[in-house]
């Protein structure tokens, strides 16, 4: 049974029109529901469901929650499907996508509908709109593990089990819950998600929701998610990794009385190894990876050996140049640093297939 999730909020123009194309969409014989989260919406959109005559479709009013993340997983919870598709009640997503959806499903943990994939297409949009929306995605793409290019779409597909087995974490504060689904997911096992391509339609009726809140909303979820996830993984390892530094420079300077730059460069590489092994098998754990072992090996000494080179720029800059105190300009530096570091990494030592 497929379960179809529409949030809303002053769409009573589009939402009918909405519901009937995807009922048109869904494959005959085929079970499912449709379940409409109203945000109590002042032009009644809660009404106009209400008055649709057809069982298999059903309105929930909240009256004291808001946000379209916690509409989606209020959704969740009503519904009865062994799959659930999130969808936007503005006519924006094509529901005639919906077959080729459930064709992937089974064997996908999420189906996405995709504007950015081969054959999708955003045409109604100018050309800093969609820059805008592509850089918006790149902080997103860099904390997943999967390989997604709509990594910000709204209309998803998903199996029951991955919201049962997130429902305790997923808090839904953002407005894009598909890309915290896959990074809760991600923490637990390798997941395999799917893109249909759909071109995005103009709206029909009604203002678009998109706003600074939004924006900052969105910011602040990632931020989150990014601290949960694969970052703090990464600033973990680094930690680990000086100490590793420290003890190894100590030992060799110490006990094995090698000069104490000879020390320090051994420290340096072994620290280096340390910290490659830790982020391979653990910080990018599940990442299809497009190296080789031995290539990302000498992919990720490099990086660390660009990033020392900043460092060093940025201690020198902040404290010759603009005249802060050595220490303050070295934090920065290895801020710099490591956050270069990470988005290397990311994007080239352990880029995904």
């Amino acid at each position: 049974m497929l379960s179809v999730i529409i949030p809303t909020y002053n769409e009573k123009e589009s939402i009918i029109r909405t519901i009937k194309e995807a009922q048109k969409s869904i494959p005959r014989n085929s079970k499912y529901e449709v379940i409409v989260v109203d945000d109590d919406s002042p032009d009644k959109t809660w009404k106009a469901v209400s008055e649709y005559k057809d069982k298999r479709v059903k309105c929930v009013r909240r009256r004291k929650e808001k946000g379209l993340g916690s509409a989606v997983l209020r959704g969740f919870r009503e519904a009865k499907g062994k799959y659930f598709l999130v969808m936007d009640a503005d006519g924006q997503h094509d529901p005639s996508i919906i077959p080729r959806m459930l064709k992937h499903i089974e064997k996908n943990d999420f189906v996405i509908g995709s504007r950015f994939v081969k054959g999708g297409s955003a045409k109604n949009w100018s050309k800093t709109r969609l820059l805008y929306s592509k850089l918006a995605a790149m902080p997103a793409k860099s904390i997943l593990d999967e390989k997604v290019h709509d990594p910000m779409s709204g209309f998803f597909m998903i199996q029951r089990r991955v919201y049962e087995e997130n429902k305790e974490d997923i808090t839904g504060k953002g407005f894009k819950i598909m890309l915290e689904l896959m990074v809760f997911s991600e923490k637990k096992r390798r997941i395999k998600a799917k893109e249909v391509p759909y071109a995005f339609r103009p709206r029909r009726e009604g203002a678009s929701k998109l706003g600074i809140k939004t924006l900052v909303d969105y910011g602040l979820m990632l931020a989150s998610l990014a601290v949960k996830g694969r970052v703090l993984k990464f600033v973990l390892t680094g930690l680990l990794g000086v100490l590793v530094n420290l003890g190894v420079l100590y030992a060799l300077t110490e006990y094995a009385g090698l000069y104490y730059i000879v020390s320090a460069v051994i420290a340096i590489e072994i620290a280096i190894l340390h910290n490659f092994l830790w982020n391979n098998y653990w910080t990018w754990r599940y990442r299809k990876k497009e190296q080789g072992f031995v290539k990302r090996l000498l992919s990720f000494n490099t990086v660390a050996l660009a990033g020392m080179v900043i460092n060093i720029a940025a201690l020198w800059f902040f404290t010759e140049i603009i005249g802060l105190w050595y220490l303050l300009s070295q934090a920065i530096g290895i801020a710099i640093g490591a956050l270069l570091n990470y988005f290397w990494n990311d994007m080239w030592t352990f880029k995904s297939k």
